[in-house]
């Protein structure tokens, strides 16, 4: 297993995190992911500019998984949103993008946006 998958497997998905997620390069490039679950190259390039700019994903939300989500919360390192009862967070570290879907009838997106942003940190902190 390579310890971008045991990202996804012990601390997202084993930890109860998240339903799906994936650790994507800047350039698209699927990392690791958990089954079935993968993040389209345009999503990654709207994921970037929503983090080089905001207030891009507050007006018009975020394209994911072929779905537009709702923007609850942007900055330049995170995204959280929704659609229904589902819910994203993605977030960036300095390489690579966690993506994150969540049922959020399940989860709960605070609780989840920590682990994520924990997460996020951990891998900024050891230059991933």
């Amino acid at each position: 297993m390579s310890a971008w998958q045991a990202y996804i497997d012990k601390t997202l998905i084993g930890a109860g995190v998240a339903n799906k997620a994936a650790i994507v390069a800047f350039d698209g490039s699927l990392l690791a992911s958990s089954q079935g679950f993968a993040v389209a190259k345009s999503d990654v390039k709207e994921i970037l500019k929503a983090f080089d700019d905001p207030s891009i994903p507050l007006a018009h939300g975020l394209q994911l998984a072929g779905n537009r989500y709702m923007t609850l919360l942007a900055d330049i390192s995170h995204v959280f949103g929704k659609k229904g009862a589902e819910g994203i967070i993605v977030a960036k570290t300095r390489q690579t993008i966690i993506v994150c879907l969540l049922d959020l009838e399940k989860l709960d997106i605070r609780n989840s946006g920590e682990a994520v942003l924990k997460l996020m940190k951990y891998m900024i902190d050891n230059n991933c």
